[in-house]
């Protein structure tokens, strides 16, 4: 009778509570992008307007916008087409670059209540899974436009009636907003963000049956969130976003910055200022440097490898002790290889030179006169490097710093004719291996 497509036997009964019986009319149906807030309808092309002129007044080049609703899925595959081009050097995801654009894609949930009053319809679940598309354009250090669509899912509507039983509704979501930073963290890690604009909310029915009308064609919208810059070219963003009083979004995205970036003046010329300030300090803090010996070495801190080498040592040209002097050979009496009081001060002034200077590492060769058999010669000069060892041991020096020869009578240095020749053959000789 109402010619809604349903039998009247099927429609017997109020369930609308209106006083009127179903068959006789049609149920109105339930409403989506509905307006409780105050906002009233809002004219998009006004609102659209106000942005351009906003974007256009900070940046002379932006590019003109077709006029018009046009689809935020369609916009944004064309940006970031545009973007991918434009990417000569990606911009940084903090608030101090202008010229900056970002596309990106998200998931997350939605809670989505149409308004069923009224109408024999009721929401059975309001929690749905969702993904969003976003690309967004940052004309002032701290303040970008970003337009975006929503899939927000489907709500499922149960009848009263229950000869009519269930339909979905799928709800989408359009949205133009403009963004402020509203805070950074000092290290560029995370920043917070606020944003609001004008959002189409636009649901339509699995069936003819149930009739979907929309409260409002544009209202506006808020949301806000917080974001987290990975590198230089990626940031992922936590946000909420409110397109109307029964359609709500929260999710987590990744998005990619693109564009040649151009600092503004004050922040350019702030990051200048604090650059000289720093060369000044550099500059100063080198000239102090120059000038500085804590160890009275003779060698500039700056330069200066080793800040703790004891007073009194020799050193190299980067300041660590290297030994630079000569180690005098040690005299044995005749058929002798024990240390005398006489000749003691030359070992103790070897186990001074290597116990100061850690690299310095020596070789000991022990010879002697020709008086006596070769074999006992080559004995007596083994005795003689083991006394000479023994006394290094003693003092603390371990066998890593130094090696032993013992030649016998092979390698004179003086006539074994003469005492004095043979005197200066019974001999030890210390030479470095290594500074």
């Amino acid at each position: 009778s109402d010619g809604d497509g349903i039998p009247d036997e099927d429609e017997i009964g109020d369930y609308n509570n209106d006083g009127i019986p179903d068959y006789q009319q049609v149920d109105p149906g339930v409403s989506v992008a509905v307006d409780k807030r105050g906002s009233g309808s809002v004219n998009w092309m006004v609102l659209l307007a106000g942005i351009l002129l906003l974007i256009v007044k900070c940046r002379h080049d932006v590019h003109k916008l077709k006029r018009g609703c046009v689809k935020s899925l369609l916009f944004v595959a064309a940006l970031f087409c545009v973007s991918v081009q434009a990417q000569a050097d990606a911009c940084q995801p903090d608030n101090t670059s202008t010229g900056c654009w970002y596309v990106g894609a998200g998931v997350g949930a939605s809670y989505l209540s149409p308004e069923e009053e009224g109408t024999a319809w009721e929401v059975k679940t309001n929690n749905y899974q969702s993904f969003s598309l976003h690309g967004a354009y940052r004309f002032l250090p701290s303040w970008f436009a970003e337009l975006s669509y929503a899939d927000l899912g489907d709500v499922t509507v149960k009848n009263k009636n229950p000869k009519i039983g269930s339909e979905n509704i799928a709800y989408n979501a359009s949205a133009l907003a403009v963004g402020y930073d509203l805070y950074k963290t000092d290290n560029q890690a995370w920043q917070f963000y606020i944003k609001g604009g004008v959002s189409s909310v636009t649901g339509k029915s699995s069936s003819p049956i149930l009739n979907v009308t929309e409260d409002q064609s544009y209202q506006l919208m808020f949301g806000g969130g917080g974001q987290y810059n990975i590198n230089e070219n990626w940031f992922t963003r936590l946000e909420f976003n409110s397109y109307s009083t029964d359609a709500q979004y929260l999710g987590l995205s990744i998005s990619r910055t693109f564009g040649k970036s151009r600092q503004s003046p004050a922040v350019a010329g702030d990051r200048q200022e604090k650059v000289e300030e720093a060369e000044v300090v550099v500059e100063v803090a080198e000239a102090e440097a120059s000038n500085n010996d804590i160890d009275n070495d003779g060698i500039a801190d700056i330069v200066d490898i080793c800040l703790q080498t004891p007073n009194g040592l020799s050193v190299n040209n980067t300041g660590c002790a290297e030994f630079k002097g000569e180690l005098p050979p040690y005299l044995f009496e005749h058929g002798s290889h024990t240390v005398t009081e006489e000749n003691a001060e030359i070992l103790d002034a070897l186990v001074k030179s290597v116990l100061d200077y850690d690299n310095l590492k020596i070789g000991i060769w022990a010879h002697t006169d020709s008086v006596g058999s070769h074999e006992y010669n080559l004995e007596l000069s083994e005795r003689r490097a083991k006394t000479i060892t023994d006394y290094l041991k003693e003092k603390g020096i371990g066998e890593d710093r130094y090696v032993v020869h013992h030649l016998g009578e092979t390698m004179p240095i003086a006539s074994n004719e003469t005492d004095e020749g043979r005197r200066k053959n019974r001999r030890a000789e210390i030479r470095i291996t290594s500074r």
